[in-house]
């Protein structure tokens, strides 16, 4: 019957857009719409279809339209088009829509809790960086910590906060003091930060002298964490003025795919060598390369 047709119309659509055959695809999805005329469930799958090109093709504009539209017709209860939405609002930097979608998304109460965490690692993003809300940032990594306790790299994120933004050295130094203590005796150190508590703290030697036990950590690990701790050391001995090992660290990052040209461009931590020759020839290196690759 038409019905059977308009969906085998919907498949050889979603066959064409793989194929990354556009003009074939809109054909197709638009004579399945045709032959079943109201049909929301088809019409749904079908703007399901634009959304994936929209998103493959970098249509922003046209991406929101069908996830709205998604979301109108069976997605009010679905926080992954919501996280999605609020992820296509921030590349377009509409923040303030961006955490609206995103606060949707967590008022579905979402049991998958690497999704809830991402989802509040992006919204603190948002606030401490773009909106320059302490503390909404701060609610955000309070959070966080509900979900995961002892995650010290949220807790040097919050300290930080305070630090900067709310320019409160008792409670960021109560944070600074509670991740050392957690760390005191740990052996896996991939994702340890004591290193920059204690340099938070003015306490430089015995950050440097962390830091030493993390250098000898990072020949144990994978290529992809190896980066994720030379990028660290970088911001840590820039942190305590070490401007060499700093730059030498950097490389390192770089050479194993870790560092990019807005994190080179944005991080604080790199404020100490930010003037240094070298660096500036990392970054714009990095820089380079990115935009070739566009």
């Amino acid at each position: 019957d038409s019905l059977d047709i308009a969906y085998w119309e919907w498949a050889t659509s979603m066959i064409e857009i793989r194929g990354g055959n556009e003009t074939e695809m809109w054909k197709h999805a638009q004579k399945a719409r045709e032959m079943n005329p109201g049909n929301i469930m088809l019409d749904t799958k079908i703007w399901q279809q634009y959304a994936i090109h929209y998103s493959t093709n970098n249509e922003l504009d046209n991406l929101l339209v069908a996830l709205d539209t998604i979301i109108a017709r069976e997605g009010e209860d679905n926080y992954k088009l919501h996280d999605t939405r609020g992820d296509v609002l921030r590349q377009q930097k509409r923040y303030e829509e961006a955490v609206a979608s995103y606060e949707k998304a967590l008022a579905m109460g979402i049991d998958n809790q690497d999704s809830k965490k991402w989802i509040l690692y992006k919204m603190a993003n948002i606030y401490g960086k773009e909106l320059k809300d302490a503390d909404k940032t701060i609610a955000c990594y309070d959070s966080l910590l509900v979900i995961e306790p002892t995650a010290t790299s949220t807790m040097y994120q919050m300290a930080k906060i305070y630090l900067r933004m709310k320019k409160d050295t008792i409670k960021a130094n109560e944070i600074l003091n509670r991740i050392i203590e957690i760390e005191k005796d740990i052996e896996d150190l991939t994702n340890a930060y004591s290193q920059f508590a204690f340099a938070q703290m003015g306490r430089f030697a015995e950050a440097e002298a962390f830091q030493k036990r993390m250098d000898e950590y990072v020949e144990k690990a994978d290529k992809t964490m190896k980066g994720v701790l030379y990028y660290n050391a970088a911001c840590l001995y820039s942190i305590i003025g070490k401007e060499d090992l700093a730059i030498e660290k950097l490389m390192s990052a770089i050479d194993e795919g870790i560092g990019t040209c807005e994190t080179l461009k944005n991080d604080e931590d790199f404020n100490n060598i930010r003037e240094n020759d070298s660096f500036k020839a990392i970054e714009k290196l990095v820089c380079t390369a990115e935009e070739e690759d566009k």
